[in-house]
């Protein structure tokens, strides 16, 4: 008896799966139709009842090979059902008993169809609701990675304004100090070479800054090329500082 039920169970499968590849229109003929009846027949003979875990295992196989024939097998199923009805109705072959059978089958075939829609519909919110939490998380590190930036050039400004303003203010306060002591020309040209390094180190911290805000070269920069030209007068003037410098010391030293 279990090896005939084992039977009955395979029958039972093989005929779900057929039905999911079967055209409805014949099923709706007069042939097709008594022959799913007679392996139905056979099926649900001795009182036999299929289980619910095989019908669920076999729809879950026929979805995962291609999802539109569960749509098939609904809708052929539901042919199938109503046809054995209409016939027990009339008062043919087909028992009440098996019309009952069959509309228990067609009951778990279209719950289980329900469900398996129900959860692919479900998982596809999700799918969209994560894609959509992916694109919020992608603009927020985008904003995050801009305001860094704009924190680190408040910082090198800050930064610059204070190097510049004490190395300034030390500087004035060495020369106000000890400008009796040197020559003009010893004067002018600490005061030139000072100036030089306060102005490059000042220009390396902008170009530092603007760097970090615009990712390109600097160098390419056309607003920028006014440095060499600044650094270029400065060291002009120191090169005729020492100059005169040194005609002083050959005429007088």
């Amino acid at each position: 008896m279990p090896d005939n039920i084992s039977d009955k169970q395979t029958k039972l499968q093989e005929l779900l799966r057929k039905l999911a590849e079967e055209s409805t229109k014949e099923l709706s003929g007069e042939k097709l139709f008594e022959e799913y009846m007679e392996r139905l027949r056979y099926i649900y003979s001795d009182d036999f009842r299929h289980l619910y875990s095989n019908v669920f295992g076999v729809i879950a196989q026929i979805d995962n090979g291609m999802p539109d024939k569960l749509h098939i097998l609904s809708v052929n199923i539901r042919v199938l059902y109503e046809q054995a009805t209409k016939k027990c109705s009339e008062g043919s072959a087909i028992t009440e008993l098996l019309c009952k059978k069959i509309e228990k089958l067609y009951d778990h075939v279209n719950l289980d169809i329900a469900r398996i829609d129900y959860t692919r519909s479900i998982a596809s919110e999700l799918n969209k609701k994560h894609e959509d939490v992916a694109k919020r998380i992608e603009v927020v590190n985008a904003k995050a990675g801009e305001m860094q930036k704009d924190y680190i050039i408040i910082l090198g400004i800050f930064s610059s304004i204070v190097v510049t303003f004490v190395a300034g203010m030390a500087f004035s306060t060495s020369i106000l100090s000890n400008i009796d002591k040197v020559s003009i020309y010893r004067l002018v040209f600490i005061i030139a070479l000072v100036g030089m390094g306060l102005f490059n180190l000042v220009d390396l911290l902008l170009r530092f800054i603007q760097r970090i805000n615009k990712g390109y070269e600097i160098e390419n920069d056309e607003s920028f090329k006014h440095v060499k030209r600044i650094n270029l007068v400065i060291f002009t003037v120191m090169a005729i500082d020492f100059i005169g410098w040194l005609i002083y010391w050959y005429r007088f030293g």
